[in-house]
């Protein structure tokens, strides 16, 4: 990229007013051409009718990217995990941004994901009402916006005067973006990296502004691009590195000038965030927590070139093996996964240089490698089946070419070089840490822009054996590094993908749906203690009770260190009301490793129990305690709710502020509704309650308990 830089900006000396003339961008006087108003070199094209033209062609591609997106949606709201969130990222933003709603704005230092996304997200659940379909429809659109806009107006922009069929690149380029079917998918998911490229964009777009107020706004762009998803880091250097080159030949001061405010913006949005977290943490934190351990699963001996441990048992082993390190040392985990990462670079090099070539590659392939945070590689729906995997092996063909061969040509550098320093900022990123499908999302927006390109001026390119040979030899080669078969099995994914849907057919009230899923067998068992862990709950669902605790009993012979699975054996003896034997495995679990996730339903199970043993006080006082580890704890909220409604007198004004949090937690889980539809029951608002029962009806006309209120009200 620095050839590349240093080739576009090598000037030789020249008049200042040339100088001037070439690098500021002026709007001319309007010109008369043939009777039509024009505005030669700044729009590329005569005549308002054309540009009227054009603005409606850019309409009509964000409209078909939002039908798109509609049709998707449309399809995935068949599935369960459309209401019931499931997936290590997607769970944790999800709940941040109700933790937002419910009044805890302060950002949550302890988290390993970057906290910004979470807040956008807590607004469209705001404007959406907890519509989840809503959610994700309002989130593909204006991510869809987000990407579309600034990339158009930036093109435009690098384009202002060509005269080649190049000035259609805006266009084609906001095509191949709008309906790439992969950014439909990932778009209404709840991953930041959506985010972070709309922002890395919005940066391009003012360091194209070419003063130095754009400067500073690329800055502040940037960092919070950071502050959404630690991703896009590499941009930072590269985008300095293009602004220096841009200015150096004209004039050097200004060159390190344009550099230092750049830097300084991207610094007024970093240095509080780390500040505040540092603090909070009593660590040093520079954009989120867990940082080098993500560092440590793409580099070090057994490592994979993508995400190779999945949230759970393989995850908290890793970070338990740290922990007396750690404490005997006094140091941080961070520093303990940094030492690991150098000591493997400098025992290893060739190993570390060999992953380092086989991650550049895969970061290419056309596999889209899971985060263990979806259910595509399930391929359930038309969408995942057919308009996810595969499609990345069509945008790299059809603009990694032009990105490698355009580079090479002065006229083209202009067009390409922002987004070479996107490229290069997000292939460093899969070089140096670890390949996704979703990581390398970033890489899309600069493939688009020269897929685009290629499509406007293919004929150029290959009318000729001279022209057209690197072209075809270039394709030949990124093909066959594509399609290289990466010896990374794929039962994992659709094992733990299985997984996630199974539990999000639980929580939707279906337990047989859970048990025929893992009846068919089509992925293997590569994770037992999800599989007995998930048939147990489905079978204490059905009250099929020895089934249940065969399943629970196996999990903790196996995996005793695992808390959860004693919890699970001691909810199912507090159904049964063997409460001692609840009460042991509670004891046994709270001596064992506890995320405040696991905090929270340790100290609800204990509630739990004591509701069944009719002390109420003492149940109230452990569900608050769940909620104080975990103020979203959906089961925690539900029976605190149903304590303010049974007792004597009952209150249901309080009862309806903890049964609306149950719902928001979990817009699909109908009894909670019905819970709250009882509650405006006992407040005497028979209105109210008769609507709640109504939203359930549509979604479910079959809900016994619904159905039951709604009858009981109708017979008053």
């Amino acid at each position: 990229v620095a050839v590349f830089l240093s080739r576009q900006y090598s000037m030789t000396a020249v008049p200042q007013d040339h100088i001037a003339e070439k690098w500021r961008y002026t709007v001319p006087e309007p010109a008369v051409l043939n009777g039509e108003n024009t505005t030669p070199g700044k729009e590329g094209y005569s005549g308002k009718k054309e540009w009227v033209k054009r603005s409606f062609f850019a309409g009509g591609i964000l409209l078909a990217g939002i039908l798109l997106r509609v049709l998707y949606l449309a399809e995935y709201s068949a599935l369960p995990v459309m209401e019931h969130v499931a997936g290590a990222d997607v769970s944790e933003y999800y709940a941040q941004a109700g933790r937002i709603l419910l009044g805890q704005w302060a950002p949550d230092a302890s988290s390993i994901h970057g906290n910004l996304y979470s807040y956008v997200l807590a607004f469209f659940l705001l404007i959406a009402r907890g519509n989840l379909f809503a959610v994700r429809l309002i989130q593909g659109i204006c991510f869809l916006a987000g990407m579309i806009v600034p990339l158009y107006f930036l093109l435009r922009r690098i384009t202002a005067g060509e005269k080649s069929s190049l000035r259609y690149l805006p266009e084609w380029s906001c095509l191949i973006t709008a309906l790439y079917p992969p950014l439909v998918v990932y778009g209404c998911d709840f991953f930041s990296e959506n985010l972070m490229i709309v922002l890395l964009l919005c940066s391009l777009l003012a360091l194209e502004w070419r003063t130095l107020y754009g400067a500073l706004s690329g800055g502040i762009t940037a960092g919070l691009a950071l502050t959404a998803h630690a991703g896009g880091i590499f941009f930072i250097p590269f985008a300095a590195l293009y602004l220096w080159f841009r200015q150096k030949d004209l004039n050097r001061k200004k060159a390190w000038g344009y550099c230092g405010v750049f830097l300084l913006g991207v610094m007024l949005v970093i240095a509080p965030v780390s500040i505040y977290k540092s603090v909070k943490t009593s660590s040093f934190t520079l954009l989120q927590k867990n940082s080098m351990f993500n560092a440590y699963l793409g580099n070090n001996p057994q490592a994979t070139g993508t995400c190779y441990l999945s949230p759970g048992i393989r995850w908290e082993a890793e970070l338990e093996k740290a922990d007396p390190v750690c404490a005997q040392q006094k140091i941080s985990q961070d520093t303990y996964f940094r030492n690991r990462i150098l000591h493997f670079v400098l025992e290893q090099p060739h190993v570390f240089i060999a992953g380092l070539f086989r991650k550049s590659c895969m970061a290419l392939s056309a596999r889209e490698f899971t985060t263990w945070s979806d259910i595509t590689s399930l391929k359930m729906t038309f969408f995942h089946a057919w308009g996810y995997h595969g499609w990345f092996l069509v945008l790299l063909l059809l603009g990694g070419p032009f990105l490698i061969t355009g580079s090479f040509r002065e006229d083209r550098r202009k067009i390409l070089l922002p987004f070479l320093v996107l490229f290069a900022a997000g292939f460093c990123s899969q070089v140096f840490f670890l390949t996704s499908g979703r990581y390398r999302l970033i890489l899309t927006l600069p493939l688009a822009v020269a897929g685009g390109a290629f499509l406007a001026a293919w004929y150029s390119d290959l009318k000729s054996a001279w022209s057209g040979l690197p072209v075809f030899g270039i394709m030949f080669l990124l093909f066959g590094v594509s399609i290289y078969p990466w010896r990374v099995s794929m039962l994992p994914e659709r094992d733990y993908a299985r997984s996630l849907l199974a539990d999000a057919w639980l929580r939707a009230g279906k337990p047989a749906e859970t048990l025929a899923l893992y009846r068919e067998g089509s992925a293997g068992d590569i994770f037992p203690e999800r599989r007995f862990a998930l048939l147990g709950r489905a079978y204490m669902a059905l009250n099929r009770f020895s089934e249940a605790q065969n399943c629970f009993e196996r999990c903790a012979k196996q995996f005793p260190l695992r808390a959860e699975h004693w919890m699970n054996l001691s909810a199912l003896y507090s159904q049964q009301r063997d409460f001692d034997r609840a009460a042991r495995c509670l004891y046994r679990a709270g001596k064992l490793r506890l995320t405040p996730a696991l905090k929270a339903d340790l100290e609800y199970n204990l509630g739990e129990i004591f509701q069944r043993c009719r002390r109420m006080d003492y149940a109230r006082k452990q569900y608050e305690k769940a909620l104080k580890f975990n103020p979203l704890h959906r089961k925690a909220l539900n029976n605190l709710g149903t304590l303010y409604l049974i007792q004597r007198p009952p209150e249901p004004e309080k009862a309806l502020s903890y049964f609306r949090k149950a719902c928001a937690s979990e817009p699909g889980n109908h009894d909670f509704r019905v819970n709250l539809a009882l509650a405006y029951v006992y407040k005497g608002d028979k209105k109210t309650a008769l609507e709640e029962l109504e939203k359930i009806l549509k979604r479910s006309s079959s809900h016994p308990r619904a159905l039951q209120l709604k009858n009981a009200l109708a017979n008053e």
